[in-house]
């Protein structure tokens, strides 16, 4: 008995300070890591930073424990760089740490510091995207108009943009950021297009109107090939002047073509037109009028009325001549003495203006025998039906009577054949 108690003591001896004695890293090791880390903190608040940065890294090499201490110190390498203005190695740092945090405000903390980091290093891009209204996605995100409207914050390296719009053909396009980099990117998408092949069946068509979604896109004779955006369209193809018409919903492909085929038939609505007969211009036309005339003489300062005219005139003009008119008038002066008058001369028009001159030769028959020269101008007011009305100025000179110069009033009726 004596020799069991006295084995039992042995083993408490034994066992009864192992139970109660502190772990093997809480002893020297923690103190020593704490102490390291210490040092490290008060190399930063003395701005030496370089030399914090190897404190806090030999902790973190040559310690594992207590874990407080080296998440510590973790942090504070990140923020030792971020001093220094080294972003991109305080990014690292801070993505390292985030490994390792723990408590909320841990995660709280270094998510706020890497989103800092991220935007001082982010590139900045601009998108001209061409058509307006296009789908834009940058790493399979959507990019919102808003953010097109300005420089869009990206980080550094790879990224992929996808643009797409319906009726046109996407556009992929990647691009290599550098930190800090700004950057124009021009994308422009290409419309998706085809044809329409639009043929006749049955005859050869001269004049056919096509048009694509209600606008007229072609006149002219067929076959022939419409180009158009792709997609589904509505055609419609009619032969003026007749009955033929198709009209069909197509599809047209992205580089390839849609066949529409109009068939001719009989139109019951539709006549035979007469053949066209060309008119030929007449070689000769003529004209006859009749005018009265009122003969005014300025002699010894007064005006005198001197006499009244009546004059009966044929014409004639020539193809390719239009312009001239060769006349033979005949004149009879109705008051005392009677005289008889014959005038052949010329008349000259200008042009579409029914504006002439006109230049003839007198000779008076009776009451005697003499010559002169008559000079006139005028115009004709068109009637309609080939009649008209001249008027018109003649100057009356006699050789015999070189400073007496009578002048008619003259105005009529003339018809031209």
């Amino acid at each position: 008995m004596n020799k069991i108690y006295r084995i039992a003591l042995v083993v408490i001896a034994v066992l009864v300070p192992g139970l109660f004695a502190p772990p093997s890293w809480a002893g020297p090791i923690e103190h020593r890591a704490g102490k390291l880390e210490k040092a490290g903190e008060a190399l930063f608040q003395a701005g030496k930073y370089l030399d914090a940065i190897k404190q806090f890294q030999e902790v973190v090499r040559r310690y594992d424990k207590p874990d407080d201490v080296i998440r510590t110190a973790r942090w504070n390498i990140a923020r030792c760089y971020e001093e220094l203005g080294d972003d991109e190695a305080a990014l690292k740092a801070f993505v390292d740490f985030a490994k390792w945090a723990k408590t909320p405000d841990e995660k709280q903390d270094v998510a706020a510091k890497l989103k800092q980091v991220r935007s001082r290093l982010a590139a900045k891009v601009r998108l001209i995207v061409m058509p307006d209204g296009a789908d834009v996605r940058i790493d399979g995100n959507v990019v919102g108009r808003k953010a097109l409207s300005g420089a869009i914050e990206l980080a550094t390296g790879h990224h992929e943009i996808v643009v797409t719009k319906p009726g046109f053909r996407p556009l992929e396009k990647t691009l290599e950021l550098k930190s800090r980099e700004n950057k124009e990117v021009r994308l422009t998408l290409e419309e998706m297009r085809g044809g329409i092949d639009v043929k006749a069946k049955g005859a050869k068509v001269g004049l056919a109107v096509v048009r694509v979604d209600g606008l007229e896109k072609y006149r002219g004779s067929l076959p022939t090939t419409v180009q158009v955006a792709a997609g589904q369209r509505k055609v419609v193809v009619t032969v003026p002047g007749t009955t033929d018409r198709v009209e069909r919903v197509v599809n047209v492909p992205d580089g390839g073509n849609a066949t529409v085929v109009l068939k001719l038939r009989p139109s019951p609505s539709s006549k035979p037109q007469p053949a066209l007969i060309e008119k030929k211009e007449p070689a000769i036309t003529g004209q006859v009028a009749f005018s009265l005339g009122e003969g005014f003489l300025r002699e010894g300062g007064t005006t005198k009325r001197t006499h009244v005219t009546l004059e009966a005139l044929g014409g004639m003009r020539f193809r390719g001549a239009r312009w001239l008119q060769v006349e033979l008038a005949l004149a009879i002066s109705v008051e005392s003495p009677v005289m008889v008058l014959l005038r052949p001369g010329l008349r000259l028009y200008t042009g579409d203006i029914p504006i002439f001159f006109r230049v003839a030769a007198q000779v008076m028959v009776t009451p005697s025998t003499s010559g002169g020269i008559l000079l006139g101008a005028g115009g004709e007011i068109p009637l309609g039906g080939g009649w008209s009305l001249p008027l018109g100025i003649d100057v009356n000179l006699w050789p015999s009577a070189i400073s007496v110069v009578p002048v008619e009033f003259r105005a009529g009726v003339a018809y031209a054949f």
